[in-house]
């Protein structure tokens, strides 16, 4: 059995669209240019396509919307509309993965950081080998982006 993983959100239809799709996602993002040409190197294996398109490579998709706390109405016509009709069109097994929505573990971890937050002595709660993290960043910690001029606008 071959596990094929892909991260997807639309995507290029062409070789030609590949660089300025790219481009789109990654601004505001400190990402090399070099680096991005490496990941447009996958999109050109696949003839300028999102992989999830090519339905040679898996015999059955799980989507999980995990940018997304609760299935609002982006997830609801991306995945259960778009992402569905595409997958019946490969004929393509689909299984759309649940959000975390009001699951009591996820209700109770935000219950959690609230009640540290509101607390004058909180007590950190943190997972794995690291320690919590800071609560305010230094000055030089988060710089603001610099998008570049878009033509035509002031």
């Amino acid at each position: 059995m071959t596990l094929f993983w892909s991260c997807v959100f639309g995507g290029p239809e062409s070789s030609d669209e590949v660089i300025p799709f790219l481009e789109n996602v990654l601004r505001d993002k400190n990402v090399p240019r070099e680096r991005m040409l490496a990941v447009a190197e996958h999109y050109y294996h696949f003839g300028g396509r999102s992989p999830i398109k090519q339905r040679d490579l898996a015999a059955s998709v799980v989507v999980a919307p995990i940018g997304f706390i609760s299935a609002h109405v982006e997830v609801v016509y991306d995945l259960d509309t778009e992402a569905k009709q595409l997958c019946e069109d490969l004929q393509l097994p689909m299984v759309l993965a649940g959000t975390l929505g009001t699951h009591p573990r996820f209700v109770r971890m935000i219950r959690e950081l609230i009640e540290e937050r509101m607390s004058e002595e909180p007590v950190r709660i943190a997972l794995g080998a690291l320690a919590p993290s800071h609560d305010t960043c230094s000055t030089d910690c988060c710089p603001a982006s610099q998008r570049p001029a878009q033509p035509g606008r002031a």
